[in-house]
């Protein structure tokens, strides 16, 4: 997300791949079939619509709806395990060429809600698993969300970022799972229903060449953010930094890669908080396909984490044309590491002695169907098997990891 100086790009000269038009609509209504190892299949519908005009980069605006819901197979049958809902707009001129807003409003219901424990050393023990869970370590999540992000591009290579987040959390844990041990232990927050707000603001240095495929360039996020919630006097603040780099290696080659590090400090940081980190943009990170692919969504947890990501990215061919799309094909190969720490006192019975890397490896298939809309296939190999019975993951995702 850019301005287009900030990207090197004319904004009345915007370039477009080649044989599409610059002034166009792409609209792609397309049945979601997907999901990972993680949330199982997932079947839903999705729909983009992305409006491209001369003077406005990378486009007029961008409005993305996404309704689906995900099973797997448990007990000899079927049961379902996550419902996502989120509509998403961006208009990166709102009211004035120097103002982008992105707001969006998301729901989800998740039956398997991961909770491992807190620390890099949590491991995954023998234990009974709860009436209706698939698992001890799994937990019944809801949550809501509305969240708004303002970017005010300076004259400087700095845009100034503000956010705020309003969502309500519910976590309901199996009796005799891992969650309610460490609830009922007070090891952690976060079992109550809350309603969490979240105000954040930094700075975005954004000059990839593209926001879809980026070929060069870097994308910088770094800030500060301060959630107060409605239940166990929550307070809490964050400090994160995510820096990515692209690079072009000739004519078919690009190097990718990011760092991140989440630093929590505070009063009752919520559990589910623990897992994830990034100001405007949060994720579960060691863990997951937008972290360290490879490693289970939501695996390790504690408020220091850090995160190194790096791809390489092949496109061999040109363009082909199905139907009236064109589509650009590719693979990519990668190598995720994370690790995190439970909090700022020495805690070796949570976080161990030794470095601990959780790292990830693999690759994958993407496909760009016209420019606005990107579908990657990933699988990965991680060092992180306890208890699984295959020691890979596969995911179906829009939009590369970074």
């Amino acid at each position: 997300m850019c301005a287009a100086a900030a990207c090197g790009v004319s904004a009345g000269a915007r370039a477009s791949p080649p044989g599409l038009a610059p002034n166009r609509d792409e609209f792609i209504p397309v049945p979601a079939l997907g999901g990972n190892t993680d949330v199982g299949v997932e079947i839903g519908a999705a729909g983009t619509y992305v409006r491209f005009r001369d003077g406005y980069y990378p486009y007029r605006f961008r409005l993305d709806m996404f309704a689906s819901t995900s099973f797997k197979s448990a007990d000899g049958g079927f049961r379902f395990v996550q419902q996502y809902h989120t509509v998403r707009l961006d208009m990166p001129q709102f009211l004035s060429p120097r103002l982008r807003l992105d707001a969006q409003l998301d729901f989800f219901r998740l039956v398997d809600a991961p909770w491992f424990g807190l620390g890099n050393a949590s491991v995954v023990q023998d234990r009974p698993t709860p009436p209706g869970a698939a698992s001890p370590y799994v937990y019944v999540a809801e949550h809501v969300r509305a969240r708004v992000l303002f970017r005010i591009k300076t004259d400087t290579p700095f845009d100034l970022a503000f956010s705020t987040s309003t969502r309500y959390e519910l976590a309901d844990p199996y009796p005799g799972s891992k969650l309610a041990d460490d609830l009922a232990a007070h090891a952690i927050v976060g079992g109550e229903p809350s309603l969490l707000e979240t105000v954040a603001g930094g700075f975005i240095v954004d000059t990839r060449d593209s926001e879809f495929v980026p070929t060069r360039g870097i994308f910088y996020q770094l800030g500060l953010a301060g959630t107060v919630g409605s239940a166990e006097d929550v307070r809490f603040g964050e400090a994160s930094a995510v820096l990515s780099h692209y690079a072009s290696l000739g004519p078919v080659f690009i190097f990718a890669s990011r760092m991140i590090g989440s630093f929590e400090f505070g009063q009752n940081v919520p559990f589910y908080e623990l897992q994830q980190g990034g100001i405007f943009y949060p994720r579960y990170l060691v863990g997951g396909s937008r972290g360290v692919r490879g490693v289970r969504l939501g695996r390790y947890a504690g408020a220091i984490k850090t995160v190194a990501n790096t791809e390489l990215r092949m496109f061999p061919f040109p363009r082909f044309h199905v139907f009236h799309w064109t589509v650009l094909a590719g693979a990519t190969t990668f190598f995720d590491a994370g690790r995190v720490w439970s909090g700022y006192a020495s805690r070796p019975d949570l976080d161990a002695r030794r470095l601990g890397l959780k790292y990830g490896a693999g690759g994958g298939l993407v496909f760009q169907w016209d420019e606005a809309n990107v579908f990657r296939i990933d699988t990965a190999y991680s060092n992180d098997e306890e208890g699984r019975t295959i020691p890979l993951s596969l995911y179906f995702e829009t939009g590369f990891s970074f």
